[in-house]
């Protein structure tokens, strides 16, 4: 079943009402094609009839109500035109760099010194003082295993 004036077929329900919310209950402000096709419509089906009389009824209830104003602040700002310089293009692309590159690279350096700075200040210390650490723990069970003999050579 096609439209004789068009020759496509008639809109289906979802179609129609995605166009009503497009263009409004008035058919007359929609495309010519598309207001052909939801006249179709709107002859075959009781559904496409509720459809807009719903959005009739909607649009007059937004048209009853007052119209809302802009402050007078929102209008002076959309009214001035956007402020551009270069010497402002310019204080933003130092900023960007300075932040955007030295930032980055202090956050991985700092760690970094703070590693290599404890790990020297713990190179110094003598072999007793290691042997408590919990790494070393690790090994006494194979020191252990050895005669005596040879425990000279682990001390």
């Amino acid at each position: 079943m096609t439209d004789r004036s068009t020759n496509r077929p008639p809109a289906d329900l979802a179609t129609f009402s995605s166009n009503l919310d497009r263009w409004g209950p008035d058919l007359s402000r929609w495309p010519d094609n598309e207001a052909a096709a939801a006249q179709s419509l709107l002859q075959n089906s009781d559904a496409a009839r509720r459809e807009l009389a719903h959005s009739l009824k909607l649009e007059e209830m937004l048209s009853s109500l007052p119209p809302v104003t802009a402050p007078p602040a929102l209008k002076r700002k959309l009214a001035t035109p956007p402020e551009s310089s270069s010497d402002d293009t310019v204080a933003r692309l130092l900023d960007w760099f300075a932040i955007s590159i030295w930032r980055p690279v202090f956050s991985a350096t700092v760690p970094l010194v703070i590693g290599f700075t404890l790990g020297f200040l713990q190179a110094g210390e003598p072999a007793d003082a290691q042997a408590d650490q919990p790494s070393m723990l690790a090994f006494s069970s194979i020191l252990d295993d050895y005669p005596e003999e040879y425990s000279d050579d682990f001390q």
